[in-house]
């Protein structure tokens, strides 16, 4: 993605921000469809541990990283947009906060995570964990 796309997709989730957990909830069509038994899914798949480290790419606003903290595991989120990362601090105020550069460096670095999760989860539920 070009540099100039990618300042116009990072504006656009920094407005989205504020509403985005209402937008998804109230959309019954795709791609929000199912939206929260998608994240179950997601975490019944990653079957979270107690201290299991987990790297969640693309945190938003922290839905997803939420029910995985519920479960005892330490949360990284990395995110693009500042405005979604600051929603996902308020919404997981335990979690590690990076831009997506970083969490992806951090990724390629270090291979002690219990899981990494990536993708838009609401497109492809059982292929997010690796």
């Amino acid at each position: 993605m070009d540099e100039d796309r990618r300042r116009d997709r990072m504006h656009e989730f920094d407005e989205w921000a504020a509403s985005y957990d209402d937008s998804v909830c109230l959309r019954d069509g795709l791609p929000f469809a199912g939206y929260d038994q998608v994240l179950d899914r997601v975490v019944q798949l990653a079957a979270p541990e107690p201290d299991h480290r987990v790297l969640d790419l693309g945190i938003g606003t922290g839905n997803l990283a939420l029910r995985i903290a519920r479960a005892g595991c330490r949360i990284t989120g990395g995110e693009f947009s500042a405005a979604m990362l600051a929603e996902a601090a308020r919404k997981v105020p335990g979690a590690s906060r990076l831009s997506t550069q970083q969490a992806e460096s951090q990724c390629h670095k270090e291979s002690s995570r219990n899981a990494l999760i990536r993708h838009i989860p609401n497109r492809y539920p059982d292929s997010i964990l690796a």
